[in-house]
């Protein structure tokens, strides 16, 4: 059973988007086993560069999307991924020097954030977009 379940409220009613939380969350869901099987860990495992990688493809598409149909929070909206983007990747950069380990609160970190981007950031455009052509791959 996963930590943690993708649940209906956090769709935002674009099919490519809830796709790609989706994957981020099970992205989340393999990092938290792979943490809690060896309690912590100063490696950079494939499933955390995994879901680096994603994200960053994921900000994309939200933001191509934001700029293409005139969103009225888009700059909101980039802020708060360029915020996540530069808190992890401080974090990665202190993991590959040896300063920090991947902790169960680091990833629960990553969990609460993407939860509450998706709960609030990510709701606001969630009526803007409908009857809308959507833009990226899942």
């Amino acid at each position: 059973m996963d930590f943690m379940p993708w649940k209906e409220e956090y769709s935002v009613g674009v099919t490519l988007f809830d796709e790609q939380h989706k994957k981020l969350i099970g992205f989340l869901n393999t990092l938290y086993d792979e943490v809690t099987a060896i309690e912590e860990s100063n490696v950079l495992s494939p499933t955390l560069a995994g879901l680096v990688e994603y994200t960053q493809k994921h900000f994309e598409d939200e933001e191509d999307n934001l700029k293409l149909h005139n969103f009225p929070e888009l700059s909101h909206h980039i802020n708060e991924h360029k915020k996540l983007t530069k808190t992890v990747t401080e974090f990665i950069e202190e993991l590959k020097r040896g300063d920090s380990l991947i902790t169960i609160q680091v990833v629960n970190f990553l969990i609460d954030w993407v939860v509450d981007h998706i709960l609030d950031t990510d709701q606001k455009y969630s009526e803007f977009f409908q009857g809308k052509e959507i833009i990226g791959t899942s």
